[in-house]
């Protein structure tokens, strides 16, 4: 067999493997997004608190609220509200603005 078939064929092997993994990882994170709101649906925290906790958490002013899974994920994994190409987008500094930052 010629050395540039063997290339080809090395190549065309990876690219598939890329692309099948590329797919099961999205199928992957699709089933998770789907039990995390399954989860939501299911653990409604007003339901599980007795009546006097409830009554006490809404009369109290600095009690926080309830979060989902989804902000606090968000809040522990570190994950952005916006991405970090949005965020350059934003500021634009100029030379002399960066200069002023970062010396």
């Amino acid at each position: 067999m010629k050395r540039e078939t063997k290339l080809w064929l090395r190549k065309r092997a990876l690219m598939t493997l890329r692309a099948i993994v590329w797919r099961l990882d999205e199928w992957i994170h699709a089933q998770e997004t789907k039990l995390r709101e399954e989860i939501e649906l299911r653990a409604d925290p007003k339901q599980s608190e007795p009546a006097g906790n409830r009554d006490r958490a809404a009369t109290t002013p600095h009690a926080r609220q309830p979060e989902t899974f989804k902000q606090w994920e968000a809040r522990k994994s570190g994950v952005a509200v916006i991405s970090k190409k949005e965020s350059r987008r934003r500021e634009r500094l100029t030379a002399a603005d960066f200069d002023r930052r970062f010396a």
